[in-house]
């Protein structure tokens, strides 16, 4: 230390630092839709629009959700689209055909990568990634997107339907920064307008001078060799709804359940629990009663389990981004109860339980079973 020409010596001294890596947040959107927040929050709502699912300034996450082509019309995600920095690109399932196209050129150290049709993960320099399932329910129902994001620490100040963390279980904080505790008008405070919306190919062109915070360099990219992607953006679908929703927009179960038989409703309750709980493995790392919830609230609104599968890719995907969370910490303990929990559910790189019985296909979020079966291993007749 120096003041004026007079010196002064300080002792040295050592500190211990915890270099721990802090794990990153997950959450994800499925079904008609189901929203599990970052703060692990679940609850559903049934806008037709393009709605924020992270908002910030630099990274955006946008879904495209409309009413599914069925008998009572439930909304359901229809495409995704994601901007991070001045680079954008998109998953589009509307036709029942699921096509992927780049919206710029590839700026910001982007990775896209697919194990087939229905696996699509894109990866950011910084470690934060976008997962979607392209699910195929029926003739009845069409494709629809399963999302799981999961979003480095140093995102401090960003927002939408997924929420930020640090904001309290059961409360919907709205654009304006006030709160709310009504759903629906939560979700319509998060519909994006329309000079932001990549969907109609509006990219941020005055983005600002944005530098990729690298974890770890990527060594392949998205390229210009991508298809652009053709834009045919609409507005929710012109089809009738078929059952109304209650006052926060979330249609009246309790009402629908009553006109249907005790055997049905007692079936898809057993069934969906069968379904869920056959990965157990991945109960420590993330809730299954949502899911089970989710997916028997469907069975109600399509008088059908055409939902059951879709459930558990979902909630397969949402256990496989929390258990690669977990191996980040970097300790000896995380990563191998994270291998674990992945061995036992059939995830990432290890096979599916009994090879899916041969009723479905092996993929990276478990197994994608054939029309008629579902659970971890096929198991299940619906």
């Amino acid at each position: 230390m120096r003041r004026a020409t007079t010196n002064a010596i300080v002792a040295s001294s050592s500190y211990s630092v915890n270099r721990t890596p802090v794990n990153g947040a997950v959450a994800s959107s499925s079904g008609d839709p189901h929203y599990t927040q970052f703060n692990g929050f679940y609850y559903t709502d049934q806008t037709p629009a393009t709605v924020y699912l992270v908002n910030h300034e630099h990274f955006s996450v946008q879904a495209l959700q409309q009413f599914c082509n069925g008998v009572r019309n439930p909304s359901c995600n229809q495409a995704v689209a994601i901007r991070y920095g001045s680079s954008a690109l998109v998953i589009d399932a509307r036709d029942n055909t699921v096509r992927v196209g780049r919206l710029t050129s590839n700026n910001d150290a982007i990775v896209y990568s697919s194990s087939n049709r229905n696996s699509h993960v894109i990866t950011f320099p910084d470690g934060s990634y976008v997962s979607a399932v392209a699910s195929g329910w029926s003739a009845t129902f069409g494709v629809h997107i399963s999302i799981s994001v999961g979003i480095a620490p140093h995102w401090s100040n960003f927002d939408g339907i997924f929420s930020h963390p640090s904001v309290r279980r059961g409360t919907f904080r709205l654009p304006d920064g006030r709160f709310t505790n009504n759903a629906n008008t939560f979700t319509r405070s998060w519909i994006v307008p329309p000079a932001d919306n990549l969907f109609n190919g509006n990219v941020k062109r005055t983005t600002p001078s944005f530098t990729p915070n690298f974890c770890t360099r990527p060594t392949t990219l998205f390229t210009d060799a991508l298809p652009m992607h053709t834009i045919r953006y609409t507005v929710g679908n012109p089809q009738k709804r078929q059952v109304e929703p209650t006052t926060d927009g979330v249609p009246n179960f309790d009402s629908l359940a009553a006109k249907m038989s005790p055997a049905f409703l007692n079936n898809a309750r057993s069934v969906c629990n069968a379904t869920i709980s056959s990965t157990n493995s991945c109960a420590t790392v993330t809730d299954t009663t949502a899911v089970v919830e989710s997916c028997y609230r469907d069975a109600i609104l399509t008088n059908s389990l055409n939902f059951t599968s879709a459930h558990l890719q979902n909630f397969n995907q949402l256990c496989l981004g929390m258990t690669r969370s977990l191996e980040e910490l970097g300790t000896d303990e995380a990563t191998f109860q994270a291998l674990m929990i992945q061995q036992q559910a059939g995830l990432g790189e290890f096979p599916c339980p009994s090879n899916c019985n041969s009723r479905g296909k092996c993929l990276e979020f478990g197994c994608d079973c054939n029309a008629g079966f579902s659970g971890n291993a096929c198991q299940i007749k619906l």
